[in-house]
């Protein structure tokens, strides 16, 4: 077992010792404040001397305040860290250095966010430092098992298993079928005038020559159950507006296509882009997609990846959302939180740790193509590569896709080849 000494026992660092060490590591641990009961082996989180074998981590401080506190990376060392000690056995405060990436910290004291009102990349110190890449997190942990066991001459060893699934986002579910008669006359006149090969296929699918280059699903059921690869569909279920274009939640086609694959999938919330100023909208399609499937859901994605902390996650939780699956860049691939592992949001607002479970993705599709302007071999290169970095801690790899995206026609023409070897 590995006892933390610590003088204070805070939510901050509570927080952080759990997520290492049972989260991520998966080995017996306990916090300890009277150093008559340390047993095994000792992590001394504070400046005082023990009088015993102990590894010492000296502390910052951030983790024994409600400071908010932007570090500076150090580059001394061989190897990225943040909180950089002159005292200790430990390089840097590795517990400060993860806290203050999963708390998400630095986008509380963001001043800077894109057009739809979200938190760019280029604010992230993980960008900055070309890092996101990574989950500097994971990486942070084994290296910190390796200095124990050494100091210790012990042979701790982090155990878990490397875990992949995918999540398919439905803001569109069909192309061209189910729209109505306002939307498809008006869809057909402006492909007439701006997209002849739009229009063909519109006419296609009209005349049942072939199938909406929206509906995958067959294809990504296929694909899932031959992988062995579990699949999670988000749902855009809002009224129609500029950015939100699906077809009407209560269609006949809308209602059968989430029954259809909620037999074998996992079915979450994809609150619209107006819900995001209007927050009794999250309660409102909730209350849509679990009418539908006859259940209570608890899995979120935010349209558009438009969230902001902590006002969002605070209202997921007052909608009983438990588990979401928005921690991510909008305009860049990697690791925003700079873990792979996923992590009880901490709500710096109240100091409190909440039941929230954020599931961190390594990648979006749009941004691939569309942010990043890859062609299909170097955003495979990409993935593969954040992939082999996930599997080299064990960790969890996941992505965004959606069922567009899929389809292999238009400027997604070749990519079911990134998604099949994304795996």
């Amino acid at each position: 077992m590995i006892s933390v000494y610590t003088k204070n026992k805070s939510k901050r660092l509570t927080y952080t010792v759990e997520f290492i060490f049972r989260d991520i590591a998966q080995i017996p641990y306990q916090i300890c404040t009277d150093d008559s009961s340390l047993t095994d082996h000792v992590i001394n989180y504070s400046d005082e001397e023990l009088p015993i074998n102990c590894y010492e981590i000296s502390p910052s401080g951030l983790l024994f305040s409600k400071d908010h506190i932007n570090p500076h990376a150090d580059s001394d060392l061989a190897y990225f860290c943040l909180f950089r000690m002159k005292n200790g056995h430990h390089p840097f405060d590795v517990f400060s250095a993860i806290f203050y990436l999963i708390s998400r910290m630095e986008e509380y004291d963001s001043n800077q966010s894109d057009i739809h009102g979200r938190f760019v990349a280029n604010q992230s110190i993980l960008v900055r430092e070309k890092q996101q890449f990574k989950p500097v997190v994971d990486q942070w942990v084994f290296r910190l098992l390796e200095h124990v066991n050494h100091h210790f001459n012990s042979n701790y060893k982090i155990t878990r298993n490397f875990k992949q699934y995918c999540t398919i986002d439905i803001d569109n579910a069909y192309a061209f079928k189910h729209k109505g008669i306002l939307r498809t006359t008006a869809g057909t006149l402006k492909d007439g005038l701006t997209k002849p090969t739009k229009l063909k296929q519109r006419w296609g699918t009209y005349m049942r020559n072939s199938k909406d280059p929206y509906d995958t699903y067959s294809y990504i059921q296929h694909f899932s159950k031959n992988q062995k690869l579990e699949v999670l569909f988000f749902f855009l279920l809002g009224d129609y507006a500029q950015y939100d274009k699906n077809i009407r939640f209560d269609h006949p086609k809308m209602i059968s296509l989430i029954k259809q694959l909620g037999n074998t999938s996992t079915i979450g919330i994809h609150p619209s882009y107006a819900s995001n100023k209007n927050s009794k909208m999250i309660g409102i399609e909730k209350q849509r997609l679990e009418h539908i499937l006859g259940k209570s859901v608890h899995h979120n994605r935010f349209h558009f990846l438009k969230f902001s902390l902590p006002k969002s996650y605070q209202q997921l939780l007052a909608y009983g959302i438990t588990d979401d699956y928005s921690m991510g860049y909008a305009d860049q691939i990697g690791f925003r939180a700079g873990t792979c592992t996923p992590f009880n949001f901490y709500d710096l607002e109240n100091e409190v740790q909440t039941d929230l479970k954020v599931h961190p993705f390594a990648y979006m599709d749009g941004v691939l193509n569309d942010h990043l302007k890859l062609n299909t071999k170097m955003a495979l290169d990409k993935v593969q590569i954040l992939r082999k970095n996930v599997a080299e801690v064990k960790g969890t790899f996941t992505s965004i896709w959606h069922n567009e995206s899929l389809s292999n026609v238009d400027r997604w023409s070749d990519w079911q080849e990134v998604f099949e070897g994304s795996w």
